[in-house]
């Protein structure tokens, strides 16, 4: 339970340990004896309020999803498709190395 302190007041909320909630400031009061005082502060004492959760509801709007078949899936394709074909022109054979050599007479 989450309260909201309208008087400066003491209060032990573990039964052994003893504190001061000051006026105007909101305490988060969960779990076993501190969820009891906080109780207590509210319903009998009148020292503090419950803070109410707020929830906030956000819409989203909606989005339309469409999913295509393949069927209706278009695809575009050029009209014309030119194929140019390469020349290739043989390489000249190369002549054998000379040789530097100078024959012997």
């Amino acid at each position: 339970m989450k309260i909201k302190m309208l008087k400066t007041t003491k209060g032990s909320p573990d039964g052994f340990t003893v504190r001061s909630y000051v006026a105007g400031k909101e305490y988060n009061m969960s779990g076993g004896p501190a969820n009891d005082l906080a109780k207590v502060f509210v319903e009998q004492m009148e020292v503090a309020v419950e803070v109410k959760s707020k929830v906030i509801e956000i819409k989203v709007p909606e989005k339309k999803l469409e999913i295509q078949t393949p069927e209706q899936v278009k695809i575009k394709t050029p009209e014309k498709v030119v194929v140019k074909k390469a020349v290739v022109k043989p390489k000249a054979k190369s002549k054998p190395a000379r040789s530097t050599r100078r024959r012997k007479e």
